[in-house]
């Protein structure tokens, strides 16, 4: 029986496994793994991290 489901983000066709997404996200529909990995990303990462060049990096803790 072939899988005729397609990625809500992507609209590519999901060739075995699908993913629901988290409420939310208000998505309907299933993603791909791509999809969701980018999303898991996005919503477990904070907004803004530090870097060197940020003149808010501290370049020596104590």
């Amino acid at each position: 029986m072939p899988n005729n489901t397609k990625c809500a983000i992507c609209n590519n066709q999901i060739p075995i496994f699908r993913y629901k997404a988290m409420r939310q996200w208000n998505i309907q529909g299933y993603l791909c793994s791509d999809c969701y990995s980018k999303k898991l990303i996005g919503h477990y990462t904070p907004a803004y991290i530090p870097t060197k060049e940020d003149s808010s990096y501290n370049k020596n803790p104590k």
